[in-house]
This record gives C-alpha cells, sequence and structure tokens, in this order.
C-alpha cells in the first residue's frame, strides 16, 4: 500500500510538472506556425503567406487549395491571441483598449537591447525586415483579419538595428478602428500577410505519458494484492 501511494504520489507531482511545463502560452512548432495553448488553435507563422492579398488567401482555404486545412481568423480569435501572447509580459507600456475596445497596444526595449517581446517575435516569424544591415534595421509584420468593419489588422515592429533597438521601442497593437477592405483586399505586399488558424491537436509530453503509464502500473499492481 506504501509502495502504491507513493507511486501515485509522483506520478501525480509528475503530472502537475507536465502542466506547469506547458504554461508557455505561445509555443513554436515545426510547421510554420504556433500554438496558443491557453486556447489550442494554431496559428499560421508570419512570412508564409505575406505578398499575397487577403482574396486569394481566403480563395485557397479550400480543397486542394493552397492553404487547405486552414480558415481565416475571426476578430475575436485574433484578440484573444493577441492578449494571451504580448500582455502581462511586465512591458513599459500596456494597454487592452487603446484605440477603443479589444484594440491593444503595447511597447517595451527603449533604452536596452531587445524588449519582452523578443522570444515571441522568434516564435512567431516576421513578414519583412527594412533597412537591413544597417542601424535603422526592423521588422515589420501586419496580419489582416476580418474585424468589426471590415478588413482589420494586427502590427508588430521590432527594432534590430544598433542604434534604433537601443533607443526606440518595440510595439505591438491591434487596429479594429478603420475599415481597410477598399484599399488592401486586392493588393499583395511583402510586409502584409492574413491571419489564418486551425484546431491544434498537441501531442503529451514525455513526462505526461509517463505519469499516466506509472500511474496504470500502481493501480494494476493494487488489484493483484
Amino acid at each position: 500500500m506504501i509502495f502504491k501511494c507513493l507511486n501515485i504520489g509522483l506520478a501525480s507531482s509528475a503530472l502537475l510538472l507536465s502542466v506547469t511545463v506547458q504554461a508557455v502560452v505561445i509555443t513554436d512548432t515545426n510547421n510554420n506556425s504556433f500554438i496558443d495553448t491557453s486556447t489550442g488553435l494554431e496559428w499560421m507563422d508570419f512570412g508564409i503567406n505575406n505578398g499575397k492579398s487577403y482574396n486569394y488567401v481566403a480563395s485557397q482555404l479550400g480543397q486542394g487549395g493552397e492553404y487547405q486545412g486552414w480558415s481565416l481568423a475571426s476578430k475575436d480569435q485574433v484578440f484573444t491571441m493577441w492578449s494571451n501572447a504580448f500582455l502581462g509580459l511586465g512591458a513599459d507600456y500596456e494597454n487592452r483598449n487603446e484605440y477603443g475596445i479589444g484594440q491593444l497596444y503595447a511597447k517595451d526595449g527603449q533604452g536596452v537591447n531587445g524588449s519582452v517581446f523578443t522570444e515571441l517575435f522568434d516564435i512567431m516569424g516576421k513578414n519583412t525586415t527594412k533597412y537591413e544591415g544597417t542601424a535603422i534595421e526592423h521588422n515589420s509584420s501586419v496580419g489582416w483579419f476580418l474585424g468589426t468593419d471590415g478588413l482589420s489588422n494586427v502590427h508588430m515592429l521590432e527594432w534590430t538595428g544598433a542604434l534604433f533597438d537601443l533607443y526606440n521601442n518595440d510595439v505591438v497593437n491591434i487596429y479594429d478602428n478603420y475599415n481597410y477592405s477598399n484599399s488592401y483586399t486586392a493588393n499583395g505586399d511583402s510586409a502584409q500577410s492574413t491571419m489564418l488558424v486551425k484546431r491544434s491537436v498537441p501531442a503529451p509530453t514525455m513526462l505526461a505519458i509517463f505519469a499516466l503509464a506509472l500511474i496504470g502500473f500502481s493501480l494494476r499492481r493494487a488489484t493483484k494484492i
């Protein structure tokens, strides 16, 4: 009985640890995507469908299309993911409703190299690098989605040049206060992509598998005693 309780206790601890390990909200994949573990949604990386117009991407989601298996992200899905990713990291400034309800704005990094967003930028990818190799080099990514009144977007700005990285903030925001449909639905741009999402089925961690196996072994042993 003592052995059984010890095994179950160890297994429970392992399961708790596996949950803690998975507590990071945004995780990378090997499929040109990242996962918001709080919702179970998988998002296409920036830099994959950039250069293609919103209309083109939307036309390629069906059977045999270039982006088969993906769906256009809804406004609520975008707001939730962006908030999960970028709020509560300790940025110099953040406001969930900067331009109106759900229109997030956050900035960080002035006076230091990098920012609290740097790791997330690496995970999510980028659409384009401007002024590459200069002191004002920066990465810029716009992601389109269907908002409250037509086409809206998220934006990431990461300063990487030696001068501007130190003296400027990295910025993330959501714009849903203007209808960009007339100007951008049919036009592609290397700095702009379309937000695509699909349901993720995350594989169990080895630690969780071990814990479940240990519990199963303990219960099986207990039935024989």
